[in-house]
């Protein structure tokens, strides 16, 4: 049974001990994350990515270019080289707009974590992880500013919520 889960031979009492593998295993992506819910993840985004196409100005280009790592957020510099355009510009915009640079980051973080925890089985430690927080504790006290609830209460509701539509 074991040679079937694997793929492959497994020979036991051996001088050695190692594994064989394709060299070619190297070169590809590592396939991080939880299969579970990667459809989920991957639908959220697409939403966001939609809801951002529908939002006008530099903001909504800011947040796309957010959205693109939201665990790793790039810096301001790197926003405005990224938009084609200097930092002074880039923030001056951005006052126009009444926002500013963090202010689209943090909107994004609120959003995906409620998507993620009304829509998804993840876990506060992956949520956090997927958002960038250093821990789970970090983004379950930024969560609760945001909402004024935690995480398992606010799962809580909106499952609740759901099972009764």
């Amino acid at each position: 049974m074991l040679p079937e889960l694997v793929g492959c031979p497994i020979l036991v009492d051996q001088p050695a001990n190692q594994i064989v593998f394709d060299a070619a295993w190297l070169d590809r992506k590592a396939m991080l994350g939880n299969r579970a819910t990667h459809a989920a993840v991957l639908a959220i985004c697409d939403d966001l990515l939609h809801d951002l196409m529908q939002r006008g100005g530099v903001a909504g280009k800011v947040r796309q270019v957010l959205l693109q790592d939201i665990a790793n957020r790039p810096s301001f510099e790197t926003v405005a080289k990224h938009l084609g355009t200097t930092t002074r510009t880039l923030r001056r915009q951005l006052q126009s707009q009444n926002t500013s640079f963090r202010e689209p980051f943090h909107e994004l973080r609120a959003s995906l974590a409620v998507k993620y925890l009304r829509d998804t089985d993840m876990k506060s430690e992956d949520i956090a992880l997927a958002l960038g927080f250093s821990d789970a504790a970090n983004f379950r006290h930024a969560f609760r500013r945001w909402t004024n609830e935690s995480p398992s209460e606010f799962k809580q509701f909106s499952t609740g919520y759901k099972a009764h539509r």
